[in-house]
């Protein structure tokens, strides 16, 4: 069977109802149209942990002609980073994240981001990747973030269609969808694009010298996305690693948390 009836058929069967499922007693919509829950026990947006220079010999570090990340994600630093570009084929740099001067990560994650959109725009000419908040330039607390500490971790919005015209949509903020793949509030005309994000997350898991170690996203998403992969027969190697990175984390049902695996050479990376 043809690859585009296959998704035809499965987007047919996800298919929402003409009105957003009622919200849940904990969330509102914004009135930007952001979905916003409150979790009992949450401690998202502070760090949990100090870093603990003492540890590391930061003396040799500063010294460094090497790119370093040096410590946790949500307890390190960052030597040397590489900086986001601002734009590129298949991707943006969003304005937010360029004011609060948090682009910048090891030279692997930008490789790798760089890499993966390129890839998707080629499948889907003009597709538009959102790239959020990557780490301050010399890493530490990233106000907002548990982690993105220590350049590895960046956060990436959703690929986006137009549920009334089909047309690819690219917004400047994240996007909340539910189990159903549509949008809430005002976005309840928007859906989730399966056929791209999952050619993200294959990309990512699949790069040859960069290992995604995870990809945190609600469990909704995390679900549809594999439940694609599997109606359109992806390679059984593809689906093992995309299972292994695909994490389900309750606060990431508006993007994606990537975050990569020390790389080699990299001796003070944790």
């Amino acid at each position: 069977m043809p690859r585009s009836l296959t998704l035809f058929i499965f987007l047919l069967m996800i298919s929402p109802p003409a009105l957003a499922d009622p919200l849940p007693r904990q969330c509102k919509v914004n009135r930007e149209g952001r979905l916003q829950c409150t979790l009992q026990g949450t401690t998202r947006g502070r760090a949990l942990q100090k870093f603990d220079a003492t540890t590391f010999p930061m003396d040799q570090i500063r010294k460094s002609r090497t790119p370093l990340s040096v410590g946790l994600p949500f307890a390190g630093r960052l030597h040397r980073p590489a900086a986001m570009p601002v734009s590129g084929k298949g991707f943006l740099l969003l304005a937010r994240t360029q004011e609060r001067n948090h682009g910048w990560a090891l030279p692997e994650l930008v490789e790798l981001l760089t890499a993966s959109a390129a890839r998707v725009a080629r499948l889907y000419p003009k597709s538009i990747l959102t790239v959020g908040d990557l780490s301050p330039r010399g890493g530490g607390y990233a106000p907002g973030h548990r982690s993105h500490q220590s350049g590895r971790d960046v956060d990436l919005g959703f690929y986006i269609v137009d549920s009334r015209s089909r047309y690819q949509v690219v917004t400047t903020e994240f996007v909340h969808f539910n189990e159903t793949a549509r949008g809430a509030g005002k976005y309840a005309h928007l859906m989730f694009d399966l056929e791209r994000n999952w050619e993200l997350v294959e990309s990512l898991v699949s790069h040859k010298t960069v290992h995604v170690q995870k990809i945190f996203i609600s469990s909704q998403l995390r679900d549809l996305l594999l439940q694609y992969a599997d109606a359109v027969a992806r390679p059984a190697d593809v689906l093992r690693r995309a299972r292994a990175a695909l994490s389900v984390d309750t606060a990431h049902g508006d993007h994606y948390h990537v975050r990569i695996a020390c790389p080699d050479g990299q001796p003070h990376c944790r």
